[in-house]
């Protein structure tokens, strides 16, 4: 079960914690050490997706990692660690919902999973960085946090993930072309 801690000094310092017995994990906000990682970890991802036929730009990926590292009060970066060693990252922003006043929303922009990692860990780093993001919407004022699943990749076993994970199904994506 994770667990959720915050500083009292600055909100967006937060520490979430999971432990098992053979294993640690633990999600962190993500920092500028973790580039080189995060670039491995994205690109694996990119080639598991819709659009791995398309170039991953280095300019819009600087760019993003520019903006987490900036620490707006819109947006998060959590690093998922498993003895150390960065194997996931999750990217969220909140805003409310564009035709009413009403709570935030937080969406999920990405949760990128190290490939090489055994499935069931693969399983508990996703469930992890999902759990560290809701905590970050609650402490936002959040009542909803959407996951938005348009990499095409492995729609069952991320329906099964975030089932789990006590999601709800809302409805799908749709690609015309």
């Amino acid at each position: 079960m994770a667990s959720y801690q915050e500083s009292s000094e600055v909100s967006t310092q937060t520490q979430y914690s999971a432990e098992t017995p053979s294993s640690s994990f633990r999600a962190r906000l993500f920092c500028e050490d973790d580039i080189p990682r995060a670039r491995i970890l994205i690109e694996q991802h990119h080639a598991l997706t819709t659009f791995r036929n398309q170039t991953l730009c280095e300019t819009k990926l600087q760019r993003h990692f520019e903006l987490i590292l900036s620490r707006p009060v819109t947006a998060i970066g959590i690093t998922a660690d498993l003895h150390g060693d960065a194997v996931g990252l999750a990217w969220a922003n909140v805003s409310s919902y564009m035709l009413t006043e009403g709570p935030p929303i937080v969406s999920v922009n990405l949760i990128a999973v190290d490939g090489g990692l055994p499935a069931i860990r693969r399983a508990k780093v996703f469930l992890l960085l999902v759990s560290a993001v809701r905590h970050w919407a609650v402490s936002k004022g959040a009542r909803e946090t959407f996951v938005h699943v348009t990499t095409g990749f492995k729609p069952k076993a991320t329906d099964r993930l975030l089932h789990a994970a006590g999601a709800k199904f809302l409805g799908g994506s749709y690609v015309l072309s």
